[in-house]
C-alpha cells in the first residue's frame, strides 16, 4: 500500500474509475465531467491517495479558492469525493487521507475546509454544521403573490456572464470565483451533480441577475441551487421557474447575511426554515483566521475592539480575548460553531455578541 501522497501523473483515469464506482456505480465519466475543477491535471497536487499495485483505492480530493465573508479575503478548501473501495474499507485509510488534507491545507494557507457531507470521519476532525440561514419553500400560490410583470427570465447567454458576476460578487459571503469556474459550470450546465437550467433574469428586458435551477429527484420540488441580482427580481420570477420546470413548490437556499432579501419575505408573511450551510465546516487554524477576520470585526464592533482581539489555541482549548472580555473553548468544532453561528447554540456575550458570527459561504456553483 502506497499513501498517502498527492495524485501522480497519469494515474486520473484510474483515480475516474474509483470515484465512478463509488458515486456512479454502473457508469464512467461522471464524476470527472460533474466536477472539472476538481479532476484535472493542474489539481493533482490536491488529490490525496493510496494506491496498491498501481491502482487507486482510496482518495479524499480539494480545491483552494479564495473567498470573501464581509469584504475580508479568506482562504478556503472544499473537500469532495470522498471514496475508498469497499474491500478496503475499515482500514482508516480516508481518516489518515483527511488528516494529511488538514496539513496540507494549512500549510498552503487554508483558513477552513467545507466539506460536502456529515459524517463520522469529518465529525472526529472537528467538522461541523454551522451558519445561520434559512430554507425557503414556496408554492405555487405563495409564489404569485410576490410576482411582478416586470421581471421575466429567459436562457444564458455568453453576452450575459458579466452581469451574472457582478450580481454574484455583491453577496456579502461569496467565493471569488476564478473565470475558469463560471466557464466550466456553463459548459457543462451541472450544479451539485444535477443538470440545471441557467436563466437570466431581466428587468424589461435587461438582464440584472440569474438563476440557476433543477427539479429534485426527491420530491419533485424546483431547487433554485444559485442566484444573485436584485431581491426583488429573483423573488418574483420564482413562479415563473416553477411554470418551466411544472412543480408545485420551489425551494432555494437563503444566507443569514441578506438581510434585505429575509425582510421582504417576512412582511409578505412568508414562513423560513432556519437550517445551516452545507456539509460541514473545519477551521484550520483559529489565530490566522482572527487575523483574515478583522476588518469584519471592525464593521460590526469598530476599529479599537477589532485591532485588540486575540486569538490564541493552547493544547485543546481555543481563546478569544478582545479587550477584558474572554471566551474560551474545549475544542475546534465549538469555537468553530462560535464563529460561524448555529442554530442550536448561544452566540457568545458582550462584544463577542456583536462581532460574531461571521458571514458563512454557500457552495452554488463551487460544489465538489
Amino acid at each position: 500500500m502506497e499513501g498517502p501522497r498527492c495524485l501522480e501523473q497519469g494515474e486520473l483515469g484510474s483515480l475516474e474509475t474509483l470515484v465512478d464506482t463509488v458515486f456512479m456505480p454502473g457508469k464512467t465519466g461522471v464524476m470527472r465531467h460533474a466536477f472539472p475543477a476538481l479532476f484535472n491535471e493542474d489539481n493533482r497536487a490536491n488529490l490525496l491517495v493510496y494506491s496498491e499495485e498501481g491502482r487507486i483505492v482510496s482518495h479524499v480530493g480539494r480545491t483552494e479558492r479564495w473567498a470573501s465573508l464581509g469584504g475580508c479575503t479568506v482562504r478556503v478548501g472544499c473537500v469532495g469525493a470522498v471514496a475508498t473501495y469497499e474491500e478496503y474499507r475499515g482500514s482508516s485509510l480516508a481518516s489518515r487521507l483527511l488528516e494529511r488534507t488538514c496539513r496540507d491545507a494549512d500549510a498552503s494557507g487554508v483558513d477552513f475546509l467545507m466539506i460536502s457531507g456529515d459524517r463520522g470521519l469529518y465529525r472526529r476532525a472537528g467538522a461541523v454544521s454551522v451558519g445561520l440561514d434559512y430554507r425557503l419553500v414556496l408554492n405555487r400560490s405563495e409564489a404569485e403573490r410576490l410576482r411582478s410583470a416586470d421581471y421575466q427570465v429567459q436562457p444564458y447567454e455568453a453576452a450575459d456572464l458579466p452581469v451574472w458576476m457582478e450580481a454574484y460578487e455583491r453577496k456579502c459571503a461569496h467565493f471569488i470565483r476564478p473565470l475558469e469556474d463560471w466557464n466550466w459550470a456553463l459548459e457543462t450546465r451541472l450544479c451539485q451533480l444535477v443538470a440545471s437550467e441557467f436563466l437570466s433574469v431581466t428587468l424589461k428586458g435587461a438582464v440584472c441577475g440569474y438563476t440557476v435551477s433543477h427539479v429534485s429527484n426527491r420530491d419533485g420540488a424546483c431547487v433554485v441551487a444559485e442566484y444573485a441580482g436584485d431581491d426583488a427580481a429573483i423573488v418574483s420570477v420564482l413562479g415563473l421557474l416553477m411554470e418551466r420546470h411544472n412543480t408545485q413548490t420551489v425551494r432555494m437556499h437563503v444566507q443569514g447575511t441578506q438581510t434585505a432579501l429575509i425582510g421582504m419575505l417576512a412582511k409578505a408573511g412568508v414562513l423560513m426554515e432556519p437550517v445551516h450551510a452545507n456539509g460541514t465546516l473545519l477551521v484550520l487554524d483559529f489565530p490566522r483566521f482572527g487575523d483574515r477576520l478583522r476588518p469584519w470585526i471592525a464593521s460590526q464592533v469598530g476599529m479599537a475592539s477589532a485591532a485588540a482581539l486575540s486569538v490564541r489555541e493552547e493544547e485543546d482549548r481555543i481563546y478569544f480575548e478582545m479587550g477584558h472580555e474572554r471566551m474560551d473553548f474545549a475544542s475546534r468544532a465549538d469555537a468553530t460553531e462560535f464563529v460561524f453561528g448555529n442554530h442550536q447554540r448561544g452566540r457568545g456575550h458582550g462584544v463577542f455578541a456583536r462581532a460574531f458570527p461571521a458571514p458563512s459561504l454557500w457552495y452554488g456553483l463551487n460544489y465538489v
